[in-house]
């Protein structure tokens, strides 16, 4: 075991044997009998697994304080240094549109049931004028819930106002337990909170926050239109997460002057105080785009090595375990790999995509900025030969 430059480096357990092997037959002679069947070479095998046990300690302890390397109870501890944890299983957002008929505070917790499911919004709603104001809610239950747009909701928590509530296509289902890898992933873009970059910043602010599974945002820093965007402006893009976090954690970030554009609109208030000790509050219009879902279609044919059935449903499981990424592009071929992992009793061939509007293709599908592609079971087709 030494430390060096490249960190701690410890020594296989072969080694250790042939070390101690070695040091053994220096101090008791050249003929010491140390096989496996010997009293005496089973005694060396076990302190050799012993010293490796402890090697393995001291670099499992070591790690511990790299948020990189550490695992477990270790890599809870050091990432709480970034001010994040883990996140448990999330819960399933549906944005509702709820119906007033006056200035509404809609407190955290309103509750709304339908086809057996509740659905609470999770912090406090500010609706200022009569009208209808998309609103997040969440489910109770946690993990994936289905929502439909055909729903018709039993308000359970009345509040003076409320007209109704109706059901939109934007739901985003819960997840289960973070992952470490995935955990690891969310602390390394948490660094980028305190940078100088403005899109940067923002764009991990909002990729922190529960329920996010992507965001991006796009930036015009000069002084005329470009890429689509006006003069000094940003074009937040976010999948999942609640509204009026995301309006909050927008509006607090964002530089004086910075316009800031998309297709949903939120109000963030902000409350200050006076040196009398009374408040008042400033409203921020905020605004932000949900990305536009792009369906991708797959063919591939997988030809049989052998009698052994292939099992297409797997490969279809792979395949669609693909995550995508808002702006993302993708080359046909990168579906190679996922396809392979369920067994080597086949051949792929034939492996093309496509999107609704476009052909098959063996190469690459590009996509705009804001969109994101998307990929279901029944859009793949495996043609076992």
């Amino acid at each position: 075991m030494r430390l060096d430059e490249n960190g701690l480096q410890i020594d296989e357990l072969t080694d250790i044997l042939a070390e101690l092997i070695a040091g053994y037959r220096e101090i008791y002679g050249a003929d010491l009998q140390l096989s496996q069947d010997t009293p005496d070479g089973q005694r060396v095998g076990i302190e050799a697994k012993a010293r490796h046990d402890l090697q393995e300690l001291a670099l499992l302890v070591y790690n511990s304080f790299d948020p990189d390397l550490a695992t477990g109870k270790g890599l809870r501890s050091i990432a709480k240094l970034a001010g994040i944890t883990p996140r448990p299983g999330g819960r399933t957002l549906w944005e509702l549109e709820v119906e007033t008929n006056r200035k509404v505070d809609l407190p955290a917790g309103f509750t709304v049931e339908t086809d057996g499911n509740k659905w609470e919004t999770p912090q406090a709603n500010q609706l200022l004028a009569p009208g209808t104001h998309t609103v997040t809610f969440q489910s109770v239950e946690w993990g994936s819930v289905p929502t439909s747009t055909g729903a018709t909701f039993e308000i359970l928590t009345p509040v003076l106002g409320v007209v109704g509530v109706d059901p939109t296509s934007t739901a985003f289902a819960g997840s289960l337990d973070e992952t470490e890898p995935e955990f690891r992933q969310r602390r390394w873009q948490s660094v980028q909170k305190p940078s100088h970059s403005t899109a940067g910043g923002l764009t991990a602010k909002l990729l922190d926050l529960p329920g996010v599974t992507d965001a991006i945002v796009y930036e015009n820093p000069f002084p005329v239109q470009q890429f689509g965007l006006p003069p000094h402006s940003i074009w937040p893009v976010i999948l999942g997460g609640d509204r009026a976090a995301i309006a909050q954690v927008i509006a607090v970030d964002r530089t004086a002057g910075c316009v800031v554009v998309g297709g949903e609109e939120e109000t963030y208030t902000e409350t200050l105080t006076r040196a009398d000790g009374t408040t008042f509050p400033i409203y921020h219009s905020v605004k932000f785009d949900r990305p536009e879902g792009v369906c991708l279609y797959l063919q591939v044919t997988a030809t049989k090595r052998g009698d052994d059935q292939v099992d297409a449903e797997a490969i279809n499981a792979a395949i669609c375990a693909r995550k995508f990424h808002i702006g993302e592009s993708v080359q046909a071929n990168q579906f190679y790999g996922p396809a392979y992992s369920v067994g080597t009793n086949y051949v792929l061939t034939n492996l093309k995509i496509k999107t609704d509007d476009g052909a098959w293709t063996d190469g690459e599908i590009a996509i705009a900025r804001g969109q994101i592609l998307g990929l279901t079971p029944d859009h793949v087709m495996v043609t076992v030969v």
